[in-house]
Order: structure tokens, then C-alpha cells, then sequence
């Protein structure tokens, strides 16, 4: 679990406290952590919300790229972002275990997040609106 280098505090200081009082130290911990995560994720989506207006609107409003290709920037970056931020304090195999975005390539990302789109794109315009917010 890396307790060894949690904080600073060694591994017979973990030892040395009860059971209960350990559970309890470790919930309130993975607390924060959940609440940082959290927080950090919502920093993403807002900046990448930012960086969307400044340069991804002008680019369509010029007709320098298409409307397909502005859908793809926000979920892309995203993916790419966030599972470059969380969980750094995880062990290696376990963030590639439940988060392999974190070891893929772009490319393998981008085509993903481009296939998702255009599925939805399929549907709607077989006007199936099940995956469409709103």
C-alpha cells in the first residue's frame, strides 16, 4: 500500500496504532483524497471548457476545422488530462489495471473518443435519441 512513504510516517508507525483507529485514519484519508480528485477533475473539464472557447470556436466559426472535429476536442482531453492527474499515489499496476487510459496512446484514445461520436451520430440520425443529453 505504500504506507511506508505515506506522509513521511513509517511503516512501525502504522504498525504501532490499533486496528479500528488505523481503519478510521485511512477512511478519513481516502476522503480527502476522493474530494481532491474530485475537485481536480472539475478544474479539468473547466479549463478544458476555457481552452475550447479560445481556440476550438474560432477555428469553426473560420471553417478552419469541421463541427465533428470541435466534439472531439473536449472528451479527448479530458481522458488525456485526467488520467494523467489522478491517482499518481497508486501503484503502477493497479492504475493500469483500473485506468488504462493512463498507458495508452493518443492515437488508440482519439479514435476511441471519435468512434463513440460518430455512433451517436449513426443514431440520431436514425433519430434514436437514447444517448443524446437534453
Amino acid at each position: 500500500m505504500g504506507l511506508q512513504i505515506f506522509f513521511g510516517f513509517s511503516t512501525e508507525f502504522f504498525r504501532y496504532r490499533q486496528p479500528e483507529e488505523l481503519k478510521s485514519l485511512l477512511k478519513q484519508v481516502a476522503e480527502i483524497k476522493m474530494t481532491l480528485n474530485t475537485s481536480m477533475l472539475n478544474f479539468i473539464d473547466n479549463q478544458v471548457a476555457v481552452k475550447e472557447l479560445l481556440y476550438c470556436r474560432p477555428l469553426i466559426a473560420t471553417n478552419e476545422i469541421h463541427r465533428f472535429s470541435s466534439q472531439v476536442w473536449k472528451p479527448y482531453l479530458i481522458r488525456r488530462l485526467a488520467s494523467r492527474c489522478s491517482f499518481k499515489d497508486l501503484p503502477k499496476a493497479l492504475i493500469e489495471k483500473f485506468f488504462p487510459d493512463t498507458i495508452l496512446p493518443k492515437d488508440i484514445i482519439l479514435k476511441g473518443v471519435s468512434e463513440i461520436l460518430l455512433d451517436t451520430a449513426d443514431k440520431v440520425l436514425r433519430r434514436d435519441y437514447s444517448e443524446v443529453y437534453g
